[in-house]
């Protein structure tokens, strides 16, 4: 499944609010806001005989996730580089709106919450490395659209001793920033997908990226020479045959499929791969990665026809596709696919006149 890491991103995106008093918990002196420290941290403690909570607050822009995705899983990453804990204590997040930002006063609270991450024991944590929580129901708390919130504090109630968790903030010179690790699936689209407009690709080029969300047994072509109806056309691409995963050129003639050429090839869940299918008279070859991977003079198919792709299961997608072509008729413009799913996992379409 895809995954995106998700920095925070500027100053007054993470903080902390502490409240302090030497005689009273909780606390209920002044507030104290703090946006751009090189560490964060949120604490609970009794410290030379005055009592301290410190909330820490993260917001990450989160609007690059596909609207379409199903958020399946989310990590909140810090860097902690100190931590106290006299009393035994945890640090627990807690999903808090991102309507709440700028950081101010309002922030406080002295009373834990436990949204997000039930809580790490403080004990348990290595210093000058990564703390990763794993976030409870991301789909319904994380907005693909905006912001989304965390707030963070040490459990408990009032303290006897000095608890704490500091870590490095995005005011930080040198350690890395806090990051929210979201994994999520996009919409199935498993089918055949023509691009609009061009029907009468005969000889060039067509070039794509091939993302690897996950290897399967799934396949993922190139179509060239459709004839209309999805029945008679070439394909290039990726997939399974025999036992083994394949670069491949096949010809599908009424229906029926039959491979040309192929090289054996094991692919890398996470990678992307650059594959053009090239026509030249009868000559055609696949290349990936602008390596020559197979080829055939099959001459079976007709000499003209639509340019499309194909999914069998999920796990592929294709984008950056660039159609050259001395037939296409529409040149240096973006178009759209036939029955394209919603969530455009293909773009950037382009004609280039290659005359």
């Amino acid at each position: 499944m895809p995954q995106t890491t998700i920095e925070i991103a500027a100053t007054g995106d993470d903080g902390l609010v502490r409240r302090i008093n030497s005689a009273v918990y909780p606390p209920n002196t002044s507030d104290q806001v703090f946006t751009n420290l090189t560490d964060d941290f949120c604490s609970r403690e009794l410290n030379g005989g005055t009592f301290w909570v410190a909330v820490g607050l993260l917001r990450f822009d989160t609007s690059a996730i596909p609207d379409d995705a199903t958020i399946t899983a989310a990590e909140l990453k810090l860097y902690v580089t100190s931590k106290g804990d006299a009393d035994n204590r945890g640090v627990t997040a807690e999903w808090y709106s991102a309507s709440n930002w700028p950081i101010d006063a309002a922030d406080y609270t002295a009373t834990a919450a436990a949204t997000a991450h039930a809580g790490v024991d403080i004990t348990s944590i290595t210093l000058n490395s990564d703390l990763t929580m794993a976030l409870l129901n991301p789909a319904t708390n994380i907005n693909k659209t905006g912001y989304t919130g965390l707030r963070l504090h040490v459990s408990g109630g009032q303290p006897a001793g000095v608890n704490y968790v500091v870590w490095s903030a995005f005011d930080h010179a040198t350690n890395i920033a806090p990051r929210l690790v979201v994994t999520y699936d996009t919409a199935d689209l498993e089918g055949t997908y023509f691009i609009d407009g061009l029907s009468t690709f005969e000889d060039g080029d067509v070039e794509a990226d091939l993302y690897v969300d996950s290897v399967n047994d799934g396949e993922a072509h190139i179509i060239l020479r459709d004839t209309g109806t999805n029945a008679t056309q070439y394909l290039f691409g990726y997939g399974l045959e025999s036992g083994a995963k394949k670069w491949m050129i096949w010809k599908k003639v009424s229906g029926v499929r039959t491979l040309l050429a192929s090289a054996t090839e094991a692919l890398t869940t996470g990678q992307t791969y650059r594959i053009r299918a090239n026509i030249s008279d009868a000559q055609k070859r696949l290349y990936v990665n602008g390596v020559e991977k197979c080829s055939t003079t099959n001459n079976d198919v007709g000499d003209a026809g639509r340019v499309g792709v194909q999914f069998k299961q999920s796990g592929y997608h294709f984008g950056d596709i660039i159609v050259k072509s001395p037939e296409t008729t529409v040149y240096g413009e973006e178009q759209s696919f036939t029955t394209m799913a919603a969530g455009g996992a293909l773009v950037s379409v382009v004609w280039i006149d290659d005359d």
